[in-house]
């Protein structure tokens, strides 16, 4: 608060991912090592046994990859590219919900969630260096959601400022903007 620490939460007791819901996922694919130009990725990802309440698409540049339909078990793309692309998912589910990768008619990679809260999966279906589907590892929610409240008195000025900052056990972190209080 106007530039001050005045509340920290720190070491969370973590609910059991066992009797998770709801889970954070995502799907990358491209490298061509030895395409000069693009490669066309028309595929889908399936989801048995859960479904997708939402998608973050992370491409760069824009204009030459899409989502082209968004269905709770389907999630069609279309790319092309010879760099690295992804999507992420919200999936509803259990540890054995699945997430299927399907190209050309064919499942090409597939993993459950459980599967991948442990690990990463990847698949070269056109050979080695001629690119790669990739799974990534998946979060559930209680290690990527939290509602925290707390209650500060004015501070007497006018207006007050905060600042909300995240420091991760892994080293990742983020910050918000300045959010500013009009006191009446």
């Amino acid at each position: 608060k106007n530039g001050k620490v005045v509340k920290r939460w720190n070491d969370f007791d973590f609910a059991s991912i066992e009797n998770s819901k709801r889970f954070k996922a995502g799907v990358q694919w491209g490298y061509d090592a030895r395409a000069s130009e693009g490669r066309k990725w028309d595929f889908s990802v399936i989801v048995g046994n859960g479904s997708i309440v939402g998608h973050q698409p992370c491409f760069r540049p824009p204009g030459l990859h899409q989502i082209t339909s968004a269905e709770p078990q389907e999630l069609k793309i279309s790319s092309n590219t010879i760099n690295i692309q992804k999507a992420g998912l919200d999936i509803e589910g259990t540890l054995d919900t699945t997430v299927t990768i399907v190209n050309d008619g064919k499942n090409v990679l597939s993993s459950t969630i459980g599967e991948l809260l442990n690990e990463s999966k990847s698949v070269h279906p056109f050979g080695p260096y001629a690119g790669a589907f990739y799974l990534p590892r998946s979060v559930a929610e209680p290690h990527f959601h939290v509602n925290l409240e707390w209650e500060d008195r004015a501070s007497g000025e006018s207006r007050d400022y905060y600042y909300i900052r995240v420091f991760q056990k892994n080293g990742q972190m983020a910050w918000s903007s300045p959010i500013w209080i009009e006191q009446n």
